[in-house]
């Protein structure tokens, strides 16, 4: 069950002179909060692609990770590597939980890491009628790899045209830092079902540290193949309602 209780604290408005604000709106007609984009750094952007077995990520035409999926038993969701392939060291795993909404992430090498290595990403929901899925995780604070201090962060779906995202898609996402509501980076998909070639763009307007980039990005990764496998699991059964693929 997705955690309703533990929803994600009220925005606050921080300097407007680095921000640019996102003015959706939420569809019971309350005025959404204020949610600012950071433009504090220079933008890094992840190319991701389809392949057959998993997802190619690139920066600047040069190939960061490789994303596997997986539905086996005892293996993972989602396995990340770094290189081309599965051949490369791993970096990190994502774990699905049946029947529920969070799942969870590891960082690091370890093929079969124990319960406290594991991290959970849990999914509160907000809304009276329509219903928003906010993934909450944490991640070291910028400047540490490890330790004490965490930065709460949580992705959530976005329209906002200002954030490039489509009105239209169920797939587009943005990441919010929870202290004072800063869009940190955009999710986006345009291309629809194609099995291997251009899949989606992850675009930072501010760097948070290798490591949680990394969580970030197997985290969004995560949402959209759990929507993958539901909206496959409807098209099944109910095969004239469609439900493309992602």
């Amino acid at each position: 069950m997705a955690d309703t209780k533990d929803t994600p604290p009220a925005y606050t408005v921080s300097d407007p002179s680095r921000t640019i604000t996102d003015d959706s709106h939420q569809a019971d007609g309350n005025a959404a909060p204020i949610l600012e984009l950071s433009t504090s750094a220079a933008n890094k952007t992840y190319e991701i692609y389809n392949t057959s077995t998993g997802l190619n990520i690139t920066n600047s035409d040069r190939q960061l990770y490789y994303l596997g999926r997986y539905v086996a038993l005892d293996v993972p969701d989602i396995l990340a590597y770094g290189g081309y392939d599965q051949s490369g060291p791993q970096l990190a795993q994502a774990e699905f939980i049946k029947f529920d909404k969070n799942f969870r992430i590891y960082l690091g090498g370890l093929r079969h890491p124990s319960k406290d290595d594991w991290d959970m990403v849990r999914c509160a929901t907000e809304g009276r009628f329509i219903h928003t899925d906010f993934y909450r995780f944490e991640v070291p604070a910028q400047g540490q790899s490890t330790g004490t201090r965490k930065r709460k962060l949580h992705w959530t779906k976005t329209s906002s045209r200002k954030l490039g995202a489509s009105k239209l898609s169920i797939r587009d996402h943005k990441l919010v830092e929870e202290a004072n509501g800063e869009v940190l980076a955009v999710y986006t998909e345009h291309n629809l079902g194609a099995a291997d070639g251009p899949k989606g763009q992850l675009v930072f307007h501010q760097r948070l540290g290798d490591n949680a980039e990394l969580a970030a990005l197997v985290v969004v990764m995560a949402i959209i193949e759990h929507l993958r496998r539901n909206m496959r699991q409807i098209a099944r059964a109910f095969p004239l309602q469609g439900g493309g693929a992602i």
